[in-house]
């Protein structure tokens, strides 16, 4: 058999799912510092980061990225 993807993609593909990895790690860190830090209860913090969520996604698909 013989290369499914050139070298190219599949490197940015591991250097995608790496950093996306790394990124979903350290999540529960960002919460605990919210947390500490703020004094906000738990349904502001989730409503405050869905909305920070849907930014991008919906940049994109307005077609402004």
């Amino acid at each position: 058999m013989g290369k499914l993807l050139p070298s190219g993609i599949s490197r940015i593909g591991f250097w995608l799912a790496l950093s996306g990895a790394l990124l979903f790690s350290t999540k529960a860190i960002w919460v605990k510092l919210a947390y500490r830090d703020t004094g906000i209860n738990a349904v502001s913090l989730l409503l405050l980061r869905m909305f920070l969520v849907s930014i991008l996604p919906g940049a994109f698909c307005m077609g402004r990225v």
